[in-house]
């Protein structure tokens, strides 16, 4: 699974991310496109909390 994936699963939509994580939506669509290549700490915190999984989870399933 990838964060696309990962975010469908929750049954959230790009635009209910960005607002739950402040993240734009420009951002979630990059990140999910991987049109990021390291994203920021703060980022990656702010996913982790709003999809409810750990670092490790959502930084294995970005590779």
């Amino acid at each position: 699974m990838n964060l696309k994936e990962i975010r469908e699963n929750k049954h959230l939509t790009k635009k209910q991310l960005s607002e739950l994580t402040k993240i734009s939506y420009v951002e979630i669509c990059n990140l999910e496109k991987f049109k990021v290549i390291q994203p920021r700490a703060k980022t990656i915190k702010a996913l982790c909390d709003a999809l409810n999984v750990s670092f490790d989870e959502l930084m294995e399933e970005n590779k």
